[in-house]
């Protein structure tokens, strides 16, 4: 056995443990006094503790060591072992609140700083480890919400008395120390260079830069701090990830509490919440072939709701079986009519909610007032408006569908912010959506806007952890080509401009231009967009084919045509195809929902917006999905039709457009591909396709083939316009339902015509002929 320290600390080894055990009545009553044949192993994950599992005949326990220094870094990162006094005392604090959910112990010794406990037997496992398997808990949520509501709410001051409350605050001041390695390891190392500081690297090394550098974070961390340090609200686990819970499917228990102290309740509450959404974000580096967890983040997702909402009706439900109990937060006396109670209640429990958004995650949606703040703390932003920041102009323009989106403008200067949400924001929060979009979205504009600086606006600045941009303000008279086409304007430069966008940022992000090293860690990098991916497969590719709960239509008008929409097997044919493709094909950085609402407009200037579907597809879905609106506009503008005007010249516009589009695209993308033939794109080897006549059969079978995948996907995403859950103002804005529904059907007509015959057409003007003859009243 290892000698004792002046302190009377020796840390123990198996052999020693065995000693130790047969010495102490406690454990070896545990063991049933059965100590022959004892099974010893250690369990710890490295990082602070020795962690034993002791088996016997007639027993187990686990047994729990501190040591008295970070034991993942060494001795010189020294840590109190006083930690397990703390730890004891917060599990035997906890256990007798909610016996369910936290382990027994059975012993404690304060100079070996030893703790023997309950051993979770199998099927017991580290939750983590759940999550990373992709194991389903069905009672997560609802243990967790009762532990974190019992251990909470009896430790604060809405049931203790004051003088109750400061005694127990003072016990657990001890335990400085871990609260100042959380402080460090939390709210400070982070955002600046520190020595373990560590991350993927060197990929995410600009990541890390931009973190210590965002003034708003570190305001906003600071303010967490502050609360951590000095808020004593309630006994609080204080280590609280998924790391510190095992379970099984129908058990829960809270283990590791040696970080306790009295803190913001918040703490506990994110650290449990932001691991979970650490789990979540986890979930595509897990995916394979087999499995790709959509449905297991679907319920990750349902635990992080389930879980908040539940603790909040228990949490508030104890409070009002005690409202008038001895707890002196509010007293009864002064608190005494329901209504001011509901209102303390409303208050208490929204500050409690947004401590824990803080504490799990940097992000914060925001509005009107609070932009203001968020602009005066970030140098870019106030560069961008002159510093002059007195009486700016603020107003939310956001289309509604996904993001809020605000106009800044100030005496000197003017930007958009756009911010994502976690949600799809027109259906509500039962449609999930990472905010991890206007990541993508910002490197894609970044991107575009470097090959085609006069058709992409330019960004001033990204917040990552806020899921923010700041870009150019496109002033009046910029409107989105959508309304354009509604009201009926012409726009000379069209064609030539997003032909040119198109070229350029689909040739010069394909191997036509690039290596295949190159290549595929651009396309990696992009792969991080999946779930906008998955979006758009469910809503293009897969509910417009089937019942699914958002489609919609105009109905009963269309009931039939949708009919024969789920039934055409022909169609579901050449939709599975596209979907391989759209899946599967990494030919270039497409932006992704290329609609002409991702389009604004004057006379002379074209800007494409709103990249954040953008990944490494089929360059054919960007084209499609620009044709494809054009058709739809054509299509809608007998609904826009009056006395004064027929909208016939109109029409006739609309279809030059669509023809000169591809014309121009085509010349200016194979112009391109000449241009850089000899160059370092590695599709097309030199030294192989060395003949000009065999360049020559090469670029028209690629051009060929890239002019029926545009057809292809332009009819995919016209027909999930009409039928399915999105559809697009040209329609829309028609009041008259059955002329709306005239104007749908021939449009869907044609969709399904072009979508099924697209192989036939050698050019867009046999397209054009299609399209006029299914107009044709």
């Amino acid at each position: 056995m290892a000698a004792a320290g002046a302190d009377g600390f020796r840390a123990l080894d198996e052999v020693s443990l065995v000693e130790y055990i047969k010495a102490t009545p406690s454990l070896r009553a545990q063991l049933g006094e059965q100590l022959e044949g004892l099974a010893i192993k250690e369990v710890g994950d490295g990082n602070l503790n020795f962690v034993y599992i002791v088996a016997g005949p007639a027993g187990s326990f686990v047994i729990k060591q501190a040591i008295p220094y970070v034991r993942c870094i060494g001795t010189s990162w020294p840590l109190t072992k006083e930690r397990a006094y703390f730890e004891s005392l917060a599990l035997k604090e906890h256990g007798r609140l909610c016996p369910n959910h936290v382990p027994q112990v059975y012993h404690f010794d304060q100079p070996l700083s030893l703790i023997a406990m309950r051993y979770l037997e199998p099927p017991h496992i580290i939750l983590r480890k759940g999550l990373i398997a992709g194991i389903e808990y069905p009672l997560l949520a609802q243990h967790m919400s009762d532990y974190l509501m019992r251990t909470l709410f009896f430790t604060s001051l809405l049931y203790h008395s004051t003088f109750e409350h400061r005694h127990a605050v003072a016990e657990f001041c001890g335990n400085a120390e871990l609260c100042r390695h959380t402080e460090q390891v939390v709210f400070s190392d982070p955002y600046k260079v520190a020595q373990y500081n560590r991350w993927t690297s060197p990929h995410l090394d600009h990541d890390v830069e931009a973190v210590r550098d965002d003034d708003i974070l570190k305001i906003e961390v600071a303010e967490l701090k502050s609360m951590f340090s000095e808020r004593a609200q309630a006994l609080i686990h204080g280590d609280l990830h998924t790391g510190s819970v095992m379970v099984t499917s129908d058990s829960t228990q809270v283990i590791d509490p040696e970080f306790a102290f009295y803190g913001p309740m918040g703490f506990d509450i994110g650290a449990f919440l932001g691991n979970l959404i650490l789990a979540f974000f986890s979930q595509d580096g897990h995916a394979d072939k087999d499995n790709d967890r959509m449905v297991y983040k679907r319920w990750i997702l349902r635990m992080i709701e389930e879980t908040w909402n539940l603790f909040h009706h228990k949490f508030v439900s104890l409070w009002n079986e005690n409202f008038d109990g001895h707890g002196e937060a509010y007293l009864v006396g002064i608190y005494n009519k329901p209504e001011l109670q509901l209102l303390v209640q409303k208050k208490y429990m929204t500050d409690l909610f947004h401590d824990a958004l803080g504490f799990a995650d940097a992000f914060r949606a925001l509005d009107e007032a609070s932009l203001v703040e968020y602009i005066k703390a970030t140098p870019a932003l106030r560069a961008q408006l002159g510093e002059q920041l007195e009486g700016l102009a603020i107003k939310e323009v956001g289309d509604g569908n996904l993001n809020f989106v605000y106009i800044v403008a100030g005496p000197a200067g003017s930007l958009v912010i756009k911010q994502a949400i976690p949600y799809v924001r027109c259906i509500g929060t039962s449609w999930p959506l990472t905010k991890e979009r206007a990541y993508f979205e910002s490197l894609a504009l970044k991107e575009h806007g470097s090959l085609c600086p006069n058709h992409v606006p330019q960004v001033y600045h990204f917040d990552r952890p806020m899921s923010l941009i700041a870009m150019r303000y496109l002033e009046p008279p910029h409107i989105i080509l959508r309304k354009g086409l509604i009201a009926g304007i012409e726009y000379p430069l069209l064609a030539q401009h997003m032909s040119d966008y198109l070229a350029r940022t689909l040739f010069f992000t394909s191997l036509l231009y690039h290596a295949t090293l190159e290549h595929r860690h651009a396309v990696a990098e992009f792969c991080g967009n999946a779930e906008l991916c998955r979006l758009t497969e469910q809503v293009v590719f897969s509910d417009p084919y089937m019942v699914s709960q958002y489609n919609r239509w105009t109905s009963p008008h269309l009931d039939h045509d949708v009919e024969a929409v789920r039934h055409d097997d022909i169609l579901k044919i050449e939709v599975a195809e596209l979907k391989s493709m759209f899946c599967e094909r990494a030919q270039a950085l497409i932006h992704g929902d290329l609609h002409t609402g991702s389009v604004m407009v004057t006379i002379d200037s074209t800007q494409v917006i709103d990249p954040e579907f953008a990944f490494y597809g089929p360059m054919g879905f960007d084209i499609g999905a620009f044709l494809g609106n054009l058709i739809l506009a054509f299509f809608s503008q007998d609904g826009h039709a009056d006395k004064d005007n027929d909208r016939t010249v109109y029409k006739q516009w609309i279809l030059r457009t669509i023809e000169e589009t591809w014309n121009l695209f085509h010349h200016n993308f194979v112009s391109l591909w000449n241009e850089n033939f000899d160059g370092h794109g590695e599709a097309y080897l030199v030294d192989i396709y060395n003949k000009t006549e065999l360049q020559l059969l090469v670029q028209k079978k690629y051009m060929t083939d890239l002019f029926h995948d545009a057809l292809g996907f332009g009819a995919a995403k016209m027909i999930r316009r009409i039928v399915g859950v999105a559809h697009v103002e040209d329609f829309e804005s028609i009041s008259d339902e059955t002329k709306r529904a005239l104007c749908e059907r021939r449009a869907l007509d044609c969709a399904k015509t072009i979508l099924k015959e697209r192989r036939k057409f050698e050019t867009i003007s046999q397209v054009i002929s299609v399209i006029q003859e299914i107009s044709a009243p």
